[in-house]
């Protein structure tokens, strides 16, 4: 099954076109890409969230903002980096093809 087309987006790069969504899970974003015609090898990026705390009046600190933003220029480095290492997005059984990207 492939990913829905609501609330997904669509990238282009080297003339194939990419169908791509955000996936925040437990203090990490995923970036989970297929080729928009073919449901086939899923990819799966992981990254850390980059949090902003502030303290409050107690001096106990919170989570003020999440600064990691996920680009369309983003996703076209997490293309061509998982195609340089062995990402085959259009080849049939075959399980997640996954990335961590640490920083």
């Amino acid at each position: 099954m492939g990913l829905p087309k609501k609330g997904t987006r669509i990238i282009t790069v080297n003339e194939t076109t990419y169908r791509w969504v955000v996936s925040p899970s437990d203090g990490y974003l995923y970036i989970i890409i297929e080729h928009s015609d073919f449901s086939r090898q899923r990819l799966n990026a992981g990254f850390k969230y980059h949090n902003t705390y502030v303290s409050d009046k107690d001096n106990e600190y919170r989570r003020w903002a999440q600064r990691r933003l996920i680009t369309p220029s983003l996703v076209k480095s997490v293309i061509l980096l998982a195609l340089d290492k062995g990402w085959k997005p259009t080849q049939r059984g075959l399980g997640y093809f996954s990335l961590w990207l640490a920083s």
